[in-house]
């Protein structure tokens, strides 16, 4: 990205002051599979983490789960 970064961008969604925008779900979608990638997407504030490539069925699984 070219200003700020996945977890940057997730740490400001964070902090908005309208509780419905800070709450947005955020899903990380990543090549990187180590435990640290998941634990840093976890810290700053995503709801879950995906590791590429990423199946339409768990895509939709994990939207579902998330939005319902």
């Amino acid at each position: 990205m070219p200003i700020l970064n996945g977890y940057d961008t997730t740490a400001k969604i964070r902090q908005m002051e309208n509780p419905k925008k800070a709450s947005t779900p955020i899903v990380a979608m990543t090549a990187n599979v180590f435990s640290e990638d998941r634990n840093k997407a976890a810290e700053y504030g995503m709801n879950t983490f995906l590791t590429k490539p990423v199946s339409t069925k768990r895509l939709v699984e994990t939207l579902t789960e998330l939005l319902s």
